[in-house]
């Protein structure tokens, strides 16, 4: 079953001379407990997908459905992590947390258990009490995923969610964030320009075109990643779809510059 699909999806920013179209007749499934990043070129429409995924704009032409209902604005089945934190600055990592819990999910019984619950199982028990200014950039972002994954949305949506951090905490959080979706089943869409990180973490990596972005070729993955990542990053595998990967995004680089 797919849990999100797309349909002739098309994407069309203004209108008239001043139109732009991002994305043109892009269809993709993505199946349950299915971990698909999506590359490409800068510009090419990968941010504006996942945001008409999320409901946050709607599509020009095609449908997007998730569980097989048709989307139509933003819902609690998805959860969205972006790159910028999206934190209050003024709340504390529990105050955070809860938030989206309590909006998201009104009926939990004990919020602050929960919530504490996921404090602690992307690595932050005993920061509970502290704001946003006090944490680095990874501790950031771990905030940001327990808060989403604390009332369960189906599906997870990233948006380049390591992008701006240190090479070693990228490697660390990418290490949790696999760890975590084996542990709680999520089907996952995940934005990346890093194509190590997209082959490392995903069970399928799709490839866009530049301006507009269209599917252009997609890459099954099967690695085993209950070795250590050194490990995995050294096998046949890895290193083919890597490589093959890299040339599909610059052959679109190098016929758009």
């Amino acid at each position: 079953m797919s849990q999100i699909a797309l349909a002739d999806v098309t994407h069309i920013y203004g209108s008239g001379e001043e139109s732009v179209t991002a994305i043109d007749g892009l269809s993709l499934t993505i199946g349950d407990d299915e971990f698909v990043s999506v590359i490409g070129p800068s510009g090419c429409g990968k941010s504006t997908l996942l945001y008409i995924v999320g409901g946050f704009i709607d599509s020009t032409e095609g449908t997007v459905s998730v569980d097989g209902e048709l989307v139509d604005g933003p819902g609690t089945d998805r959860g969205v992590i972006f790159q910028e934190y999206a934190l209050f600055p003024w709340k504390t990592v529990m105050e955070n947390v809860t938030f989206g819990l309590r909006h998201a999910r009104p009926e939990t019984e004990d919020v602050e258990g929960r919530a504490r619950e996921f404090i602690e199982r992307v690595g932050l028990g005993g920061f509970e009490d502290n704001y946003p200014k006090e944490l680095s950039g990874g501790m950031k972002q771990r905030v940001a995923i327990a808060r989403t994954l604390a009332y369960d949305p189906e599906v997870l949506l990233l948006d380049e969610p390591f992008g701006a951090l240190d090479a070693q905490t990228k490697e660390v959080l990418q290490e949790d964030l696999l760890e975590l979706c084996r542990e709680t089943n999520k089907t996952v869409l995940f934005i990346t320009h890093d194509i190590e990180e997209a082959v490392y973490l995903s069970d399928r990596v799709v490839t866009m075109t530049a301006h507009p972005g269209r599917k252009k070729i997609e890459f099954e993955v099967d690695l085993d990643r209950s070795v250590s990542r050194d490990e995995v990053f050294a096998t046949d595998e890895f290193v083919d779809v890597a490589k093959r990967a890299r040339t599909a995004v610059r052959e679109e680089m190098v016929l758009n510059r």
